[in-house]
């Protein structure tokens, strides 16, 4: 039997080459009562908050030792295995990220055989399981489904600014987390204490009620600053790593366990009073807990605030501003290439203080709220908001969302200083170079998206673009079915062209297929 652990790039527990059991004909009753039992979470797990993640999106291949039984909604196939797998994991078949997990009777019976070996103990002693072999359950299968489920999720969504992460700091798929972290973190007697106390305050911020709550909150995020500025880049980022990815994992798995079994088993194996240990395990616990915080405390949580700049200020250069009138001033001084907007703040909120920046900068902004109305959505869009972000996030998909805009916005206008081209149509004159736009001699302010949607228009007068086209070229990103985004940009960009924006005669809708740029008659 071969036994390895998995690098930081690919998510998952324990990986093992084990042939000691044949497969049955035909997936068990149990395991498809159990995956039954996952997919009828979907409606209880939606209140997460994680944008688009859903279990029924992903294959799940139950592996009884000698073959998969591939799961996807009502069907089931029988193929060959992919991989000999203990406990869960996820891989790429064929080009998409699919869940592996062990039947249940195999993975009961494993229990014995790889505990023996030292595999379960030593995974339960570093915190990557929750159960014992006594206690390990049907609702257990269930809930590390939507574990893997939610790293497949992942997988797609952050690898890439995973890899960036890890390289920045010099680590590659080769290092061993667990060596990393017991070497440069557990080893360090000083950054050991201040975790040890961040937890012992998180669990306490957990219980507490009101002002309390925040008090602890903020003594947690103290010292996790303190903490960060003794350890390592390397170390920085691992436990960025393993909080965030495998700690929200955690959390996932928690919700869907809680939803079976109610509080009291939840509390038993998920909640128990923290004892440090060498490792990986206690971030997946520390990653849970502020998960759980966040659903308590919402918008006033600053939790994920502190997780964002940790994560940007390995990039960029990072100023808070703690007054929405100094916001203005550091928007106004040409200084800072980026505004990150919060809507909800003491005094003048993020809609006016908006308002008030595009009257003097074009500087690309970026909205996030814990609001989930369509309408402030597309009031943020409309007074010139460049994206906008729903809370709670991942400081991943934030740090992407930033750096798309940036290259957007700047790497943009460098492509563009090369070209000498001015489009001209219907009194219009859009200067490439200069990324600007007149209509009939006088200046017209459009924001970077905007720019960019009329220039793509413009440059093929009577070619019909799909909203999907017309977001992947704007945005430089996978079109995801958002198509309010781009009406929104369409309806302002109108506003401010068109003689009668209702009734355009330039920019128009080709029904049921998207927009076109009206050739000019001469």
């Amino acid at each position: 039997m071969k036994l390895f652990k998995i690098g930081y790039a690919l998510t998952g527990f324990l990986l093992a080459a084990c042939t000691a059991f044949t497969g049955s004909y035909g997936l068990s009753k149990t395991d498809r009562e159990i995956y039954r039992r996952a997919l009828s979470l979907e409606s209880d797990m939606e209140k997460m908050g994680f944008s688009e993640f859903s279990l029924a999106d992903y294959k799940v291949r139950f592996y009884n030792g000698n073959c998969d039984y591939v799961v996807e909604g009502e069907n089931i196939s029988k193929e060959d295995a992919v991989l000999d797998v203990f406990a869960g994991t996820v891989w790429e078949v064929e080009g998409e990220y699919q869940v592996l997990i062990p039947t249940y009777e195999k993975f009961s019976s494993l229990f014995d055989m790889l505990g023996a070996a030292g595999t379960v103990s030593q995974s339960m002693s570093e915190g990557t399981m929750a159960f014992t072999e006594e206690s390990y359950s049907e609702n257990a299968h269930v809930a590390t489904i939507w574990h893997e489920a939610f790293h497949a999720w992942q997988t797609n969504r952050w690898q890439d600014e995973i890899d960036a992460l890890m390289k920045r700091v010099n680590l590659s798929a080769e290092d061993n987390r667990e060596d990393i972290i017991v070497r440069e973190a557990d080893e360090n007697p000083k950054a050991a204490a201040l975790f040890e106390e961040e937890m012992v305050l998180l669990a306490k911020a957990y219980e507490g009620e009101g002002e309390e709550k925040k008090e602890y909150i903020l003594k947690a995020l103290s010292l996790a600053e303190m903490r960060r500025e003794i350890l390592p880049d390397s170390a920085n980022a691992m436990e960025f790593y393993l909080e965030n990815l495998e700690g929200s994992a955690r959390y996932v798995e928690s919700l869907a366990y809680r939803s079976l079994e109610g509080d009291k088993a939840w509390e038993e194996h998920y909640m128990g009073e923290f004892s440090y240990e060498k490792g990986s395990g206690k971030y997946y616990q520390m990653g849970m807990l502020k998960g759980l915080l966040l659903d308590q405390t919402g918008d006033d949580s600053a939790v994920q605030a502190i997780q964002l700049r940790t994560i940007l200020e390995t990039d960029y250069e990072i100023t808070v501003a703690q007054t929405a009138e100094d916001g203005l001033a550091y928007a106004s001084s040409g200084e800072y290439s980026l505004v990150l907007l919060d809507v909800v703040m003491p005094g003048m909120d993020g809609f006016s203080v908006l308002r008030k920046i595009r009257e003097i900068s074009k500087i690309p902004a970026l909205m996030m709220t814990a609001r989930t109305e369509d309408y402030d959505k597309i009031l943020g869009l409309e007074l010139g908001a460049d994206d906008y972000i729903t809370k709670p996030y991942n400081p991943l998909e934030v740090m992407a969302r930033i750096k798309a805009q940036l290259r957007r916005c700047y790497d943009y206008q460098e492509e563009k200083k090369g070209e000498g081209e001015i489009l001209k149509a219907f009194g219009l004159e859009l200067n490439l170079r200069e990324c600007s736009l007149k209509k009939q001699g006088r200046e017209i302010a459009l924001t970077k998206t905007e720019f960019k949607i009329l220039e793509l228009l413009m440059k093929s007068p009577g070619r019909i673009y799909t909203k999907q086209q017309i977001f992947e070229y704007s945005w430089e990103e996978p079109f995801m079915g958002d198509e309010g985004t781009v009406m929104v940009h369409i309806s302002n960009l109108r506003n401010k062209i068109e003689d009668e924006p209702k009734k355009p005669e330039m920019i128009r809708t080709v029904k049921g297929l998207g927009y076109r740029f009206e050739k000019e008659q001469l």
